[in-house]
């Protein structure tokens, strides 16, 4: 991840849809990691779907970018407890190719 660091820009990386089922937050947190997420210049965001498990597990494993859809009173509880970790809970998933 030199390029973020030559552009002097952030890059956040996300997981792909339903890749947390499948695959499993632990496994996703590694995959980031080897990518060069956790450096001052690229972060990770898992989106654990409608599945407020995942998303508790994440927290958990270390991840500090979570989003979840679902039950808006449970989608709040875990917005809570990611901000409680130092994380950022995203309402919405960045759109593909956008620039910030």
């Amino acid at each position: 991840m030199s390029e973020a660091r030559q552009c002097d820009r952030e890059i956040l990386l996300v997981t792909a849809p339903g890749a947390c089922a499948r695959l499993g937050p632990g496994y996703l947190l590694e995959m980031v990691r080897q990518a060069g997420a956790g450096t001052p210049s690229v972060r990770a965001l898992i989106d654990c779907g409608p599945d407020a498990g995942y998303a508790m597990l994440a927290l958990r494993l270390g991840w500090r970018d979570i989003h979840l859809k679902g039950e808006p009173s449970i989608v709040a509880r875990i917005a809570d407890m990611t901000r409680a970790c130092g994380g950022t809970f995203h309402h919405e998933l960045p759109a593909p190719g956008k620039e910030g």
